[in-house]
Parts: C-alpha cells; sequence; structure tokens
C-alpha cells in the first residue's frame, strides 16, 4: 500500500483517477502521484492510472518508468492513440529514437482524422533519423491542419535547412517567432540559417537574443563563438573559450565537435564533446540484423571510401592519388559518394581510379547503412566524421565488422562510432592514446598523403599581387575562421619588431572582415597598409604560385593547417609550426618532421614567435630551407605516395585479418614498407 501524503478518503479507481488527474492539471504533482497509486493498489489493470502515471513519471523526468507504465497500459489498450503518442515522446527523450518512430507510426495511422501533433511529432523524429524525403511528407501534411503551430513551424524551419533551403528555412523560423517570439530553438535556428545565406552579422543578433533568453544554452553560445571567429569579432574571445571549455556536454547538446577545436587544444575537452555527440548519433542508429554476419569468402579485401566531399575539396584531392596507386590484385576499391555535386575533374580523376564508384544523392541513414551491410565491406573508411555531411548514424549501426576513421576529421569521433583511427607519432604521440575512444593506426611517417600537391603556375612578380617588392612577406591562407586574437598578436608584435616584414592573408568570406584585421593592426601600432589580403582564384595552381613570393607560412593555432600547410610545403615555402597537445594541431608538425624539416615545429607560443623573427632575418637560411624542402620533393617520405599506399594497405590487412580471426580492435603500428 502507499501511504497518502495528506488526508484523501478511501474512493473507487475512477474518482480516484478523476481526482489525480485534476491535481495534475493544477500543478500538485506530489499528490495527482499518489491518486494514481492508490488506484493502481486497488486495481492493477488501471489503464487510465498506468497511462496518467506514466506521462506524470515521463514529464517530471523518469522517462524510463514512464516507458514501463505506458507500456502495461498499451498491452491493456493496444491502439489507444494518446498513450502511443505520450510513449513516443518519453522513448524520444530515453534517446530511443527507432521506438519512439514506430510508436509515433502507429498513433498516425490509428488517428482518424489526422492529428497535427501526431503528424509533428513523426515527422520530427523522422528529422533527426536523417529521412528528409518521409520528414518533409509528414512536416508538410501538419501545416494546414496547425498553422498557428510555432513548435510545427520551427520543425518546418529545421526541415528546410537539413536540404539547405536557407531561404525557406529562415522564413519558417520567423512563422514561428511571429507566433512565439521566445521560441529558443527557433532563433537558433534563423541564426544557422542566416549564417548560411552570408548574413552574419544578423545571424549574431539573433544568436544574442537567444542567449539573452537562455544564457546557458550551449549550442548557440558554440554558434555565436564560431561565428563571431569567422567575422574576426574577437571581443568576446575569452568568455567564449572560458564558456566552451568549462561546459559539461550531454548527449543531445547539439554542438559540433569540429568547433570546439578552433577554441582549445585540451584533448579531455575535445573527448567530452565527441562522446555527448557519437552518444546521440548511436541513439537514432538504424537497426540492421547483424548478429550473424557471414564470413565473406573471396579473396580480395573490400575497402570502402565514404565521403560528401569527393569533389574539388582537400579530402576529395588528397584520396585521389592514393584510390589510383591502391593494389587492386589485393583489394577491390569502392567509393560511396554523397551528394548532389557536379563532376569536376577532382569526382571525374576516383571515378575513374576505383572499381566501384557509388553516387548517391541523399539516402536516408537506414538506406546507406543497408546498402553498406548488403555490399558486404571488409574495412568501411570514414573521410568525415563529424564534418558538413558526415553520417554519424549510419557509422553507429556499424554496416561493416570493421571501421576506420580516416583523413577527413582531425580528432576523436568519440563513442563507438568507428574502431579505428589513422594517425602518426606526431599527431598523437606514445601516451597520447586516452584522447581517442578509437584504437589508433600509427602509419610509420605521416597519417596525410602529399601527392595531391599540385604543381603551380608561373608566379607573377610581387607588384601583380599588390605585395612590396623588398618586403619579407609572410602568409597565412587559412580561412578567417582559423585566426584569433592570441595568434594574431604574436604575428603583430614580428610585424612590430621587423619593419620590412608583410603579412598576406587569405581574402575573407564576409565583408568587412579585412577592415578589422587592419583595425586591430592601426590599435597596435602597426600601419594596416601591412595587411595584404589575396583573393579566392578559380585555379588551384595560380593559387600555389603565390608561394614562390611568399618567404615564409605562418601555422595557426589551437586549429592548426593541414591542407593549407601541405600546400606550403610542396611548394617549398617554410612553414612555421606551432604544436599543441590535440591532433587538429599537431597535423602541421607531422607534416614538417615527414618532409625533412622539423626544426620548424615550435613548442610553445614564445618559440613560434621565435622562429618567425629569427627566420624573418635570415634570408641565406630561408632560401637553404626552401632549397631543402624542392629537393625533398623526390626523396623524403610526405611525398612518397607508393609507400604511404603500401603503408595504408598493410593496416587495412592487419584490420581485416584481426576482424577474419575474432580478434577485437587494437593499437597498431605499421611499419615501413619495405
Amino acid at each position: 500500500m502507499h501511504s497518502a501524503p495528506g488526508s484523501i478518503p478511501a474512493k473507487s479507481p475512477r474518482v480516484l483517477v478523476q481526482e489525480g488527474l485534476r491535481l495534475q492539471q493544477s500543478g500538485n504533482v506530489r499528490d495527482a502521484e499518489y491518486c494514481y497509486l492508490r488506484a493502481l493498489d486497488l486495481d492493477g489493470a488501471c489503464f487510465d492510472a498506468l497511462q496518467l502515471l506514466g506521462v506524470l513519471r515521463f514529464r517530471t523526468g523518469d522517462a524510463v518508468a514512464g516507458i514501463e507504465l505506458m507500456e502495461r497500459a498499451l498491452a491493456l489498450r493496444p491502439g489507444h492513440t494518446p498513450t502511443l503518442n505520450n510513449l513516443g515522446n518519453a522513448l524520444r527523450s530515453a534517446r530511443r529514437l527507432n521506438e519512439a518512430l514506430c510508436a509515433y507510426r502507429e498513433a498516425a495511422a490509428r488517428s482518424a482524422p489526422p492529428n497535427a501533433l501526431i503528424l509533428r511529432n513523426l515527422g520530427s523524429v523522422l528529422l533527426e533519423l536523417g529521412d528528409l524525403e518521409e520528414a518533409h511528407a509528414q512536416l508538410l501534411a501538419a501545416l494546414p491542419l496547425a498553422p498557428r503551430d510555432a513548435t510545427l513551424w520551427c520543425w518546418f524551419g529545421h526541415l528546410q535547412r537539413a536540404r539547405e533551403r536557407f531561404e525557406e528555412a529562415a522564413e519558417a523560423y520567423r512563422r514561428a517567432l511571429a507566433l512565439e517570439p521566445n521560441l529558443i530553438q527557433a532563433l537558433q535556428g534563423l541564426g544557422m540559417a542566416l549564417t548560411e545565406l552570408a548574413r552574419p552579422h544578423e545571424a549574431l543578433e539573433v544568436y544574442s537574443q537567444a542567449l539573452a533568453l537562455d544564457p546557458q544554452f550551449l549550442v548557440v553560445a558554440a554558434l555565436r563563438a564560431d561565428l563571431r571567429l569567422g567575422v574576426a569579432d574577437w571581443s568576446g574571445w575569452d568568455e567564449d573559450c572560458a564558456t566552451l571549455i568549462a561546459a559539461k556536454p550531454g548527449a543531445g547538446h547539439g554542438v559540433d565537435p569540429l568547433r570546439i577545436c578552433y577554441f582549445t587544444d585540451e584533448p579531455q575537452v575535445l573527448r567530452d564533446y565527441a562522446d555527448a555527440h557519437a552518444d546521440y548519433a548511436t541513439s537514432g542508429a538504424p537497426p540492421l540484423h547483424i548478429a550473424a554476419r557471414p564470413q565473406r569468402r573471396a579473396t580480395r579485401i573490400r575497402i570502402a571510401y565514404l565521403s560528401a566531399d569527393i569533389r574539388e575539396h582537400p579530402a576529395g584531392r588528397l584520396l585521389a592519388p592514393v584510390i589510383e596507386t591502391h593494389e587492386r590484385a589485393d583489394f577491390e576499391i569502392r567509393v560511396y559518394a554523397l551528394g548532389d555535386l557536379p563532376q569536376d575533374p577532382v569526382r571525374q580523376r576516383i571515378a575513374r581510379a576505383c572499381e566501384h564508384f557509388i553516387s548517391l544523392q541523399n539516402p536516408s541513414d537506414r538506406e546507406l547503412a543497408e546498402m553498406l551491410l548488403s555490399d558486404e565491406i571488409d574495412v568501411l573508411i570514414d573521410l568525415m566524421g563529424h564534418t558538413v555531411g558526415s553520417r554519424p548514424r549510419v557509422l553507429a549501426a556499424h554496416p561493416a565488422p570493421a571501421q576506420v576513421s580516416w583523413l577527413g576529421y582531425p580528432s576523436t569521433l568519440g563513442g563507438r562510432l568507428v574502431d579505428y583511427f589513422v594517425a602518426d607519432a606526431v599527431t598523437v604521440p606514445p601516451g597520447a592514446e586516452w584522447q581517442f575512444t578509437e584504437h589508433l593506426i600509427r602509419l610509420p611517417h605521416c597519417f596525410m598523403p602529399g601527392a595531391a600537391a599540385t604543381i603551380a603556375a608561373t608566379p607573377k612578380p610581387r607588384e601583380d599581387y599588390g605585395l612590396p617588392p623588398d618586403a619579407v612577406v609572410l602568409c597565412s591562407f587559412n580561412h578567417a575562421r582559423k585566426l584569433n586574437p592570441s595568434v594574431f598578436a604574436i604575428w603583430l608584435q614580428v610585424l612590430r619588431d621587423i619593419p620590412n616584414t608583410v603579412l598576406w592573408l587569405s581574402a575573407p568570406e564576409y565583408p568587412g572582415v579585412a577592415e578589422r584585421l587592419r583595425a586591430n593592426t592601426q590599435v597596435a601600432g602597426i600601419a594596416p597598409e601591412r595587411i595584404h589580403f589575396a583573393p579566392r582564384l578559380q585555379r588551384s595552381e595560380d593559387h600555389l604560385a603565390r608561394y614562390a613570393v611568399t618567404d615564409l607560412a605562418l601555422d595557426t593555432f589551437p586549429y592548426g593547417s593541414h591542407s593549407t600547410a601541405l600546400d606550403a610545403i610542396g611548394q617549398g615555402c617554410p612553414l612555421i609550426a606551432l604544436a599543441g597537445r590535440s591532433f587538429a594541431s599537431r597535423v602541421s608538425a607531422s607534416l614538417l618532421a615527414a618532409a625533412g624539416t622539423p626544426e620548424l615545429i615550435a613548442s610553445d607560443p614564445e618559440h613560434y614567435r621565435r622562429l618567425i623573427a629569427e627566420l624573418a632575418c635570415a634570408p641565406e637560411r630561408r632560401a637553404e630551407l626552401r632549397a631543402r624542402l624542392e629537393t625533398s620533393r623526390g626523396t623524403c617520405t610526405l611525398f612518397d605516395t607508393l609507400g604511404f599506399v603500401r603503408a595504408l594497405e598493410s593496416a587495412y590487412r592487419a584490420v581485416h585479418e584481426r576482424n577474419r580471426l575474432g580478434l577485437g580492435a587494437a593499437h597498431l603500428s605499421i611499419a615501413d614498407p619495405i
């Protein structure tokens, strides 16, 4: 028996349920709970008591107990639509998305006439699970039924943004906010849509509105901090760093882990964000029937590369020579190219080089996972991690017996999305294995192939680039998002100490950024004319020609130069790197070590500043370094495509063999191929 918190006389189960519902609606949850429990003491099969107590438990934070109670209720009345909908809500709260989908589907099927709330719930969970086509159908069906439902318009905005229809998304969010001005999720979505529409200052205003409503809203804090970097608004840099580093992200927090790499090189912080993101992805993983996955009998190992960047993109350019060099006698190579992308030269090159090129415009997570499973992949190589277009829910479903993260993402994916992460002894030094949830594959030299370095066009005279002919030119052709006040202050100190130096940066994506950077330069007592900007060029070979008239390339921190560093080294331009604690901050150091110039790696900010200043004043040493780098193109391990691919294939063989023998994943160190 359950003891009463107050003096409620004994009544029938029906009367107790009615009394409990009245108390619950008035906010007296404690006494309402007692009434439902007392009704169940009198009649353990009281449907209303079970389902109402289940909803109460779910809404007061105990989703597990709520689910159990509602399932007991549905065993008594299997088709009760409100309870099916509430069960879906509770399952969703518990991150059991596929089960929630089943509950909503059944509720929708039994609703006559159609119910807008159920259609909204069904459409929104389909969107969370990545099924954009059916989500669109369900949400579109709900809108005429509930045109004043702000939450419905917000979800429709999320859908349009996922479909990359950003104007329509912004309009949907505005409709939501017109109905409910303080709907913080609509403010978040509107800010994201405005960012995609290249209207960053409007987006920043919207994010600030959201944070005024809820200063602890972590995802908006991260979005605003990230966008501030993109427009070189460093007014809140220290506060943004402190907020993001101190946060304790949980599953469903919505923060893209990649964004955090721009603010800190603290490995535990990066892993915490990745784990939370992976937990969320795992909750929505499509269920696959893989318990009795048969061993595929074949002489060749079937390798699958998965990417949304099979195009003119750093990942695509780096992948192409690897695909072309694979040993076909031992490996069957398949490339799964996601997205509706143009047939540019990089995509065509990869398509010609692999045996099976599978172009997929927009498959749902379930469709993609089932395709990979049915294709009997031996080793799946994910080239995306948590970047744009990535499919972490597909990875969480484990459609392949061995899954590897390589090249496209500079940090742990978190959780158990993949089994292995490809690195080297510089990007992840011995003892740093704890930074990754994956087991490490350490290649013998560098994890990144250098063969993609394009031959540059003939350089123009400095004057044609707008540069002074006799200055020492320091360049950083990274996007503005990688710049921050800490690293920029070091560069300005060098400019201040060495008057004949100039800084050459990439033309920013957003208007006003160049002016802001020059204003910071002037505040530091340096003529703003010493900052130059290189416009974006159509041909990569024309861009690479700029390195011939550059004296030194400068690394960024904490998110260092990656393909940009390879561009500089490949063109013989000495690069000064600052190696931190994270993978993202150590890629340039790995490239320099493999190129045979480890003396260009700085261990701390002061060492970094000193190296830049010393080389800026030493033209003979710069010339010697340039000559070494140009000569090393034919001798160093960084540009040894064949050796790199053979080492990568050794890793694939080792992974496949462990799986064939029924062994678990383990850290692997790959020997230098003979």
